[in-house]
């Protein structure tokens, strides 16, 4: 047991997720870390920087609502089933006091892991440790039943779900896409005629 009472993940989730979250660019960008593990939460941390702030120079709203989703998302990877990809599809944020410097910690605390659904709420404190933002998400989790095997690791954390490939659900995106403009034209057409 480690802090508080929590149960602490090992020292290969830690490296494992740190690892992960290089893979993101934007995250990489802004300078997101994960700090700390354990079972059914995350730890992220953020150096401000000049690039954080906004035109009031104080970190602006958007880096601290991805901050926070980047720290909930790393607490519910490890409580979903093997073989899910998780996609945030609600987050809700409230903005408590404004943060200008130091350093900003986004704490995210799983609610509710199901099936199809992982709930998770993430409090962003400033330097001073106050509580500056309470932010809820809802992921949603769906198996990838086109992912390639995952590599082998000694007592290492399975969590397929950060390993991301090209999912069906994009490629038919992407394929509806192209419909669109040809259903607006159709749609223009029949709107065409119909006035003659």
């Amino acid at each position: 047991m480690g802090k508080a009472g929590k149960h602490e993940l090992g020292k290969e989730h830690l490296e494992f997720a740190q690892s992960r979250m290089k893979l993101s660019k934007f995250s990489v960008l802004v300078g997101f870390e994960v700090e700390h593990l354990y079972e059914g939460g995350a730890i992220l941390r953020m150096k401000v920087q000049d690039h954080h702030r906004q035109i009031h120079s104080v970190v602006h709203g958007g880096v601290i609502a991805a901050l926070a989703d980047a720290a909930a998302a790393i607490a519910a990877y490890p409580v979903s089933p093997p073989g899910v990809e998780l996609v945030t599809i609600e987050l809700k944020i409230n903005y408590l006091l404004p943060i200008v410097e130091g350093t900003v910690e986004a704490e995210g605390k799983v609610l509710r892991a199901g099936r199809k659904f992982v709930v998770v709420e993430c409090d962003v404190r400033n330097d001073e440790a106050q509580l500056a933002a309470k932010a809820l998400m809802t992921f949603g989790a769906a198996r990838n039943v086109h992912r390639k095997p995952e590599r082998e690791y000694t007592k290492e954390p399975t969590w397929t779900a950060l390993e991301r490939t090209p999912r069906r659900e994009q490629k038919l995106l992407a394929k509806l896409s192209l419909l669109v403009p040809v259903a607006f034209f159709v749609n223009v057409l029949y709107g065409a005629f119909e006035d003659h």
